[in-house]
């Protein structure tokens, strides 16, 4: 495998995971201040998933962008960063799942 090629690899890597970072966290802001509003009868639900999928985008973002940009990065800084955004987002997705249960 070439320089060159990892190059190429490791940028369309990062293109991706970010796109796909920012998709996650324009749709939890479209969850907390548009459904919302829209909504009212649900607005704690939207304003829950919204949280739930912005900490879902912070967490790909931080472990597929910025792990690969700074490898080197003091484990003592991005654990209890990839920690507190890893547990808030599958907190939010199990009060999701348990309400929706909950309902059914």
């Amino acid at each position: 495998m070439t320089v060159a090629f990892r190059h190429l690899a490791l940028l369309t890597r990062i293109a991706l995971a970010t796109f796909w970072a920012l998709l996650l966290c324009l749709g939890g802001l479209g969850l907390i201040f548009d459904w919302a509003a829209k909504f009212p009868a649900a607005a704690w639900d939207c304003r829950l998933a919204g949280v739930t999928l912005l900490c879902f985008g912070q967490f790909v973002f931080i472990a597929v962008v910025a792990d690969r940009l700074w490898p080197r990065a003091s484990p003592r800084v991005t654990w209890p960063v990839h920690l507190t955004l890893g547990l808030f987002a599958l907190l939010g997705l199990g009060i999701l799942l348990a309400g929706m249960i909950g309902r059914a």
